[in-house]
C-alpha cells in the first residue's frame, strides 16, 4: 500500500512502476500524439482563411464557396461517430497514421486544384482524414497518459485547439511569401511527425471491441431523445459558427483589399 504515497517510494518501487506503462504517465509518446493532433486541425482549417485567394483563382461563387464549408464540415466532423464505430472494430489503429496523412496531403494540395470539383474532392479526402485520425487518437492519448489520463486527453485536445488558432496565421503568411501553388510544401511536417509517431508509438488496439447495430441502438435507446436533442443544439451552433468562420475572411476582402472583386 506504501506505493499510493509517492514520498515512500525507493528505487525499486520507481524502476517497478516505470515498466508499468498503465500507471505511469508515458511523456514522448503523449508529445508525439499531441504534435500531430495539432497538425492534423491545422490542414483541417486550412480552407476558411485561403477561401478568398481560391475564390479569385478559381471564380468562384458564394454558393460554391458555402458548398466548400459544408463538405469540409460534414465529412471531418459528422463522420467521426461513423469512424469511432470503425476504429473500434479494428484490431490496429490504422487510422492514426492513415488520418493525419489524408489531413495534411489533401488539404495542403487545394492550392493545385484547377477547377472547383477537384478542389471538393481534395477537401472531401482532407476531412475524411480529420475525421479518422480523431477517435483513435483520442483513445490512444488516454492509454499513453497511465493515471494521469484526464490530463493527458486535455494536453492533447489542447494541441489540436492551439492547430486550429496557428492555422490562419501561419497559412495566409505563407501563401503571401510563397504562393498558393507551394502550400503542398507544408505537408512536409506531418509526414515527418507520422513517421515519428508510427516507429514510437504501439498502434495495437488492446480495447478492440465489435458490437452489432443493434447493440449499439439498445445501448443508445435510453438516452435516444437526450442524444438528438443536443445533436441538434450541436448542429444549429456550428451552422452558425463554420458561416461566419467561413465567410469572414471574404467579407473582409471585399471590403479592405483595393483589388479584390
Amino acid at each position: 500500500m506504501h506505493l499510493l504515497n509517492p514520498m515512500s517510494w525507493n528505487t525499486c518501487d520507481r524502476k517497478l512502476l516505470n515498466n508499468r506503462p498503465d500507471i505511469m504517465i508515458q511523456k514522448f509518446k503523449l508529445f508525439l500524439l499531441t504534435f500531430v493532433h495539432f497538425l492534423t486541425d491545422f490542414y483541417s482549417s486550412l480552407l476558411s482563411p485561403l477561401l478568398p485567394v481560391l475564390i479569385l483563382k478559381l471564380d468562384l461563387s458564394l454558393t460554391m464557396a458555402g458548398t466548400l464549408g459544408a463538405v469540409a464540415l460534414l465529412t471531418s466532423s459528422l463522420f467521426q461517430p461513423m469512424m469511432g464505430i470503425l476504429g473500434d472494430r479494428m484490431k490496429k489503429r490504422y487510422f492514426i497514421i492513415v488520418g493525419p496523412l489524408f489531413a495534411a496531403i489533401f488539404m495542403s494540395s487545394i492550392g493545385l486544384a484547377p477547377n472547383f470539383s477537384i478542389l471538393v474532392f481534395l477537401v472531401l479526402l482532407g476531412g475524411f482524414g480529420t475525421a479518422s485520425f480523431h477517435p483513435q487518437s483520442v483513445s490512444m492519448a488516454g492509454d499513453v497518459s497511465g493515471e494521469r489520463r484526464g490530463f493527458g486527453v486535455s494536453l492533447f485536445i489542447g494541441g489540436g485547439t492551439l492547430g486550429l488558432a496557428v492555422s490562419p496565421l501561419v497559412s495566409t503568411w505563407y501563401v503571401d511569401r510563397f504562393g498558393l501553388e507551394n502550400l503542398v510544401w507544408l505537408a512536409i511536417p506531418a509526414v515527418v511527425g507520422v513517421v515519428l509517431m508510427s516507429r514510437s508509438l504501439p498502434i495495437n488496439n488492446d480495447s478492440q471491441k465489435i458490437v452489432s447495430l443493434s447493440q449499439l441502438m439498445e445501448q443508445f435507446r435510453p438516452h435516444l431523445n437526450a442524444m438528438i436533442l443536443l445533436t441538434v443544439v450541436v448542429v444549429i451552433r456550428t451552422m452558425a459558427g463554420i458561416g461566419f468562420t467561413m465567410f469572414l475572411p471574404v467579407l473582409m476582402a471585399k471590403r479592405y483589399v483595393a483589388d479584390y472583386r
